[in-house]
């Protein structure tokens, strides 16, 4: 867990039994006054461990993660901080300017009263629990689980295994909650919540002007944020055969020490070939990586990187961990570039897309095929009668409703998923990185997020502004195939008309060779030799608490249906499974 910083905030009155913590060469800090004990953790093996302190004459702050930019001043973490509390003696704070990856708590000595501020996305994720012994909030779930009541929160499992994210601000246990994206928390000397208020919230506003201006702007915003964010270290890039990572290529001004990689499932993957072709394009030395079965070797630190709130087989970030360790201080993750540059599905039809068909529309977006055995076997007896369908999307809509005030319905569904899917999946998986490097997101940058909410739907539609980004400022790159369509982006448009044979021979190919493509983690981690009986023996051990909730002869079913079919449908209710059994065995409520 080498680029982790984990702060604790504990309100239990003293003596308390020590809570659980992720790092175990840490370096520990303590700073106490009556009432409340800040704990904070680094790796002692870290150069630039991910972690700052500041003070003003009122305040006391630290910063868990990385500040890059306040305003317009670009700086570290400690000065952004520093900076930041300034404003904040005067009443001129700006939280929605601050730029990175970090949550900040800060103690107000005169009003004797702690605030905690999370950044636009809630990237570093904090959890806050009343029950128990007093409250404890902290960046670890695991140890605010263990100053908790301990019980299972059922209706929130429920969306957990529907969308394969835990909705709203709901956690594994009732009474525990994580603190929401570019929200200010203030709570009393004892731990109490006083107050709650978003700094920034959605809209959309699309700009009046040409498509050709937005796009230079895109560009120049583009390069600035990369500017920043490739300043110092030694960065890693992740290329893909798509276009998010090699946006970021194109961003990045040469000279930069960046080491390029990417991974596939097979030494023959399309995405490290694609990849392979952006790194020569630019100049970049370039490492490919074929998956190999790392899981159950893997499994504990994967469980504390991800803290059992994704499924584990998403986490492949944990095959390269050491590879980038040795390459690489920090990694440039282009994650969302992909929904931001993207319609969602509703361009066009704002007219006649009322609520209804909108949040209906977003459900089928979300929901996971693999869910009903999940939902029937551990959720619904456990609901007190309701539906566990019903519930989960209940959740949803609750957050959907949230947004009621963003007139444009396809806009609204990327709110709700950058709200929802974006911080409660696809960040969690990022910390994935930390247990070797600190991650840092281009499209998570405060000032990407102002640009799309200006940009018109019609733009973004079926990646258009990606697209001629890309022919028009890197032609190098658009020259390369897009792997969805095996073409450049100058004739991708051919792809059922006279590039179909070239499909056709290619799917021939496949089918008499046997070449078939392995697309899926849950492939390769199940079903290399020697990995079933692992996932058997993991899954159908005797003394797991899994088994409390759920017959040992049910699970035997799903894995012999699963093993005679190796459906995607039941690769997620296995991967699922296999993830929730993990986390009640290291992390979970008591045992009834």
């Amino acid at each position: 867990m080498l680029a982790f910083a984990d702060l604790l905030l504990d309100f239990r009155p003293a003596p308390a039994p020590a809570l659980p913590a992720r790092i175990s060469r840490s370096v520990d800090t303590e700073c106490r006054a009556p009432g409340w004990r800040m704990t904070t953790q680094v790796h002692r093996d870290r150069k630039r461990p991910p972690l700052a302190k500041a003070g003003t004459r009122q305040w006391t702050a630290w910063a868990a993660g990385e500040i890059y930019r306040y305003q317009d001043a670009p700086g570290d973490t400690a000065g952004c901080l520093a900076s930041f509390l300034l404003d904040l003696e005067r009443g001129a704070e700006r939280p929605e300017h601050l730029a990175g990856r970090f949550v900040v708590a800060a103690w107000n000595q005169s009003r004797r009263e702690w605030s905690v501020w999370t950044d636009r996305a809630g990237s570093v994720h904090v959890y806050y629990t009343s029950g128990g012994g007093g409250p404890v909030l902290g960046t670890y779930s695991p140890a605010v689980y263990a100053a908790s009541h301990r019980r299972l929160d059922w209706a929130a499992l429920s969306g957990f295994f529907a969308y394969g994210f835990f909705p709203e601000d709901r956690t594994h246990l009732d009474g525990v909650q994580v603190l929401r994206p570019a929200t200010r928390y203030d709570f009393d000397s004892q731990g109490r919540l006083l107050r709650q208020q978003a700094y920034w919230k959605w809209k959309h506003e699309p700009a009046a002007g040409d498509a050709g201006a937005k796009l230079r702007e895109f560009a120049v915003l583009m390069g600035d944020v990369l500017k920043d964010q490739t300043r110092d270290g030694v960065i890693a890039l992740p290329l893909s055969g798509g276009l998010d990572s090699r946006t970021v290529a194109a961003c990045v001004e040469p000279g930069i020490p960046l080491v390029a990689y990417s991974y596939g499932y097979a030494d023959t993957s399309p995405e490290t070939r694609i990849a392979a072709k952006i790194a020569r394009a630019r100049n970049l030395s370039f490492k490919s990586h074929t998956i190999r079965p790392y899981l159950f070797d893997r499994l504990d630190s994967v469980l504390m990187a991800t803290e059992g709130f994704q499924d584990l087989t998403q986490a492949r970030q944990a095959d390269v961990a050491d590879w980038l360790k040795d390459q690489s201080e920090f990694v440039l993750a282009a994650h969302w570039g992909d929904v931001f540059c993207d319609d969602m599905g509703l361009a066009g039809l704002n007219g006649s897309a009322g609520p209804d068909l909108a949040f209906n529309h977003l459900l089928r977006r979300l929901e996971k095929r693999g869910r009903n055995w999940l939902l029937e076997n551990l959720c619904r007896p456990n609901l007190n009668g309701e539906s566990p369908e019903r519930v989960a999307r209940g959740l949803i809509r609750r957050e959907f409703d949230r947004l009621e005030d963003i007139g444009e319905a396809d806009f609204r569904i990327k709110a709700v998923k950058t709200n929802q899917w974006a911080y409660r999946w696809t960040l969690a998986s990022l910390r994935m990185y930390q247990e070797a490097v600190y991650p840092r997101m281009p499209f998570f940058d405060p000032r990407v997020m102002d640009y799309f909410c200006t940009v018109p739907t019609s733009m973004v539609r079926s990646r258009q502004l990606q697209i001629e980004f890309l022919k028009q400022f890197a032609p190098d790159l658009a020259r390369i195939e897009w792997q969805v369509y095996d073409a450049d982006l100058f004739h991708y448009r051919a792809y059922n008309t006279w590039l179909l044979p070239k499909r056709i021979f290619r799917k021939l190919s496949r089918m008499v060779t046997g070449d078939g493509a392995v697309q899926r983690n849950w492939e390769v981690q199940f079903f290399s030799p020697g990995q079933w009986e692992r996932l058997e023996c993991r899954l159908l051990w005797e003394r797991s608490a899994l088994h409390d909730l759920v017959s040992r002869s049910a699970i035997r079913g799903l894995l012999d249906r699963f093993h005679a079919e190796r459906s995607p449908v039941d690769g997620y209710t296995v991967s699922m499974l296999l993830t929730f059994a993990a986390w009640l065995d290291k992390f979970g409520a008591a045992r009834p």
